[in-house]
């Protein structure tokens, strides 16, 4: 369940009363524009794009001014205009939006960054892939399709100007574009060489199509069928659905939290015996009889959140010749997230251990009453009892109505796809849950919490596309990748392998915990065999007490390790390590970075893109599998 604009997307600061304050960013609709280059297109058509182009933008420009969003509650949209380096279409479009004072992205190639700089003087990035000479068919291929990947990320829409017709071989692929944006729920406005105006709604393709699109070189005639007349009211309609209207957006789910974030500088002083999982951490550290992690919890910092793929946190000088510039508002979003993530998982976790740990106790007051334990009377034992069962229903009911564990899942869901897309940033690989239209069907899977991941996704991929394309190191317009190839290595292969470690960690401390589980639960049942043993020999009350309580306290202790899944994490953390590890060793031998800089480049994008999918596959699936564990009351 996702918070809309209360905390995603948006700016906190940190005043001087320690108090947290949002501030909300305009958001952005992004075109991207592509099509033919001037030597495929005539005198005529060239004037005839130049006149559509124009009212196509200007359509837009209406589009996002009378939008539901852009009222005098909320900052007013902003348009932003991306293309390529090449002649024709892409320099028709550069100048029409510099002309109408659009903000302006630039991506393409190096080599052909010169034809198109004279009409780009306006742009605020420009992001140069490696350049294409010399390279081999199949390696051309993949660097045309990576970079209108990347475009086609960083966008909502399409205006693509199109004859028709297939692919024109390696260097061409407006249809293979328009196909892709299709796929991925873009609408697409059509400018045809045939003097007319088309458009593919964002919904023309089911799931059931997108699917067969995605594994078949489809026939033109088949997006042709799905084209409808241009008309700008359709504009206004897809524009209102990237930006709902304001009172929508600040609907949160949880309406408490902004008042929970804005608590947090006070709570901070308030020091680490109050801070929520204290109990589940003692308790684990105490199983695993960990002396160094039980110090640790005592000292831990719970509300400082741990990037881990930053530049201020990459070891010297690493970190001083991180490629990119971060956009600030990625940090701020990942640290509420995960500073709420990681209150509610150690309150669902504290709760989980007094449910269980008290419904071994009641067991055993009930017992020890009617046996008269220690000279107890039946009042005491009674009365023990009856608080015991109390605070189990008024702890469970907190959690229940709390909604402790939906908002863990939420916010950690959402903390880890910003840090996995953070890992890509600087080679320009982006996971797939950002790069789909996340308000298509199916978009985003389906099955238990299907609907919370599409609006958790759908926020995250809003920010993305308002920050744009990377800016380069210190904020420069211009990023050129190959001539970071080294850093990027380096940075992706330390992201990497501080993974490594964090799963194996992991998959360590979730063993130990398990086995000693595992073992106290034996030896419940041990000790309690010996007692029934025992009974036939020395008929005593005491031995009552131990045959009653002991197989409770294992059932407790068998609930807690069943309710945190301690055996199937440690499994999932280790397939995660060994196949982080299989492609840690792939990107070392990327070759030489002075070299073959574009096939170095695609392979080293594609094996970063296979760990992000790697790590948010393994997120994916823990999430999937702590969502069946929501709190309950033990059996």
């Amino acid at each position: 369940m996702a918070l809309r604009a209360t905390l995603i997307g948006e700016f906190y600061d940190e005043g001087a009363s320690g108090d947290m304050n949002l501030q909300t960013p305009a958001a952005t609709v992004s075109l991207l524009v592509a099509g033919n280059r001037s030597d495929r297109l005539s005198p005529e058509e060239i004037a005839f794009v130049e006149r559509a182009m124009e009212r196509v933008l200007q359509d837009f420009i209406r589009a996002t001014a009378q939008s539901p969003a852009s009222d005098k509650a909320a900052p007013p949209l902003r348009l932003r205009v991306i293309t390529g380096t090449s002649t024709g279409v892409d320099h028709i479009a550069a100048r029409a939006a510099a002309e109408v004072g659009l903000p302006l992205h630039i991506i393409g190639f190096a080599a052909d960054a010169d034809s198109v700089l004279g009409a780009s003087e306006a742009a605020q990035r420009l992001v140069l892939l490696p350049a294409l000479k010399g390279v081999s068919e199949p390696t051309l291929d993949g660097m045309v399709s990576a970079r209108d990947e990347i475009a086609l990320s960083y966008s909502d829409f399409l205006v693509v100007v199109w004859d028709g017709g297939r692919a024109r071989g390696y260097s061409s692929g407006t249809f293979r574009l328009m196909r892709d944006a299709a796929i991925l729920g873009r609408p697409v406005v059509v400018i045809g060489l045939d003097q007319c105006l088309m458009y593919l709604p964002s919904l023309a393709l089911g799931d059931a199509a997108r699917k067969r699109l995605s594994y078949l070189e489809p026939d033109p005639s088949e997006l042709q069928n799905l084209l409808v007349e241009y008309r700008a009211q359709d504009l206004h309609v897809a524009v209102a659905a990237l930006a709902p209207p304001r009172q929508v957006q600040e609907a949160p789910q949880f309406p408490d939290e902004s008042t929970e974030l804005n608590c947090q500088g006070r709570r901070q002083r308030l020091g680490g015996f109050v801070q929520p999982g204290l109990c589940h951490e003692v308790l684990t550290a105490l199983l695993r009889l960990d002396g160094r992690e039980l110090k640790k919890v005592w000292g831990r910092d719970p509300n400082k959140p741990y990037y881990g793929v930053s530049a201020d946190e990459l070891p010297p000088p690493m970190g001083e010749q991180h490629p990119v510039t971060e956009p600030e508002i990625f940090r701020k979003v990942f640290e509420v997230h995960d500073l709420f993530a990681n209150r509610y998982a150690g309150l669902h976790r504290d709760v989980t251990w007094i449910v269980y740990g008290l419904s071994a106790v009641a067991v055993f007051a009930a017992v020890a009453g009617a046996i008269g334990l220690a000279g107890g009377g039946a009042t005491f034992w009674g009365g023990l009892e009856l608080f015991t069962l109390l605070g189990i229903l008024v702890t469970y009911t907190l959690a229940k109505r709390g909604a402790w564990h939906e908002r863990w899942m939420s916010h950690r869901y959402s903390a880890e796809l910003i840090r996995y897309a953070r890992v890509g940033l600087p080679v320009l690989a982006t996971p797939e849950i950002l790069q789909s239209d996340t308000y298509s069907s199916g978009a985003t899977g389906h099955g238990a919490g299907a609907g919370e991941t599409q609006s958790e996704a759908m926020a995250l991929r809003r920010m993305f596309i308002d920050q744009g394309l990377p800016a380069g190191r210190g904020d420069a317009v211009i990023y050129k990748v190959e001539e970071h190839l080294g850093q990027c290595l380096a940075y992706c292969l330390h992201v990497i392998s501080d993974q490594i470690r964090y799963h194996e960690k992991k998959a360590h401390e979730n063993h130990r915990t398990s086995h000693a589980l595992h073992w106290l639960t034996q030896a419940c049942f041990l000790i309690t065999g010996l007692a029934i043993i025992g009974h036939f020999f020395l008929h005593a009350a005491s031995w009552l007490l131990m045959t009653a309580a002991l197989p409770a306290f294992a059932a407790a202790l068998h609930g807690i390790s069943t309710q945190n899944e301690y055996v199937r994490l440690v499994a999932m953390s280790k397939q995660t390590v060994v196949e982080l590890c299989l492609l840690r060793s792939a990107l070392e031998n990327c070759g030489d970075a002075t070299e073959h800089k574009a096939r170095n480049w695609l392979l080293m994008r594609c094996l970063v893109a296979e760990a992000i999918r790697c790590m948010s596959g393994s997120a994916g699936n823990w999430r999937e599998l702590v969502l069946q564990k929501a709190i309950s009351l033990p059996a």
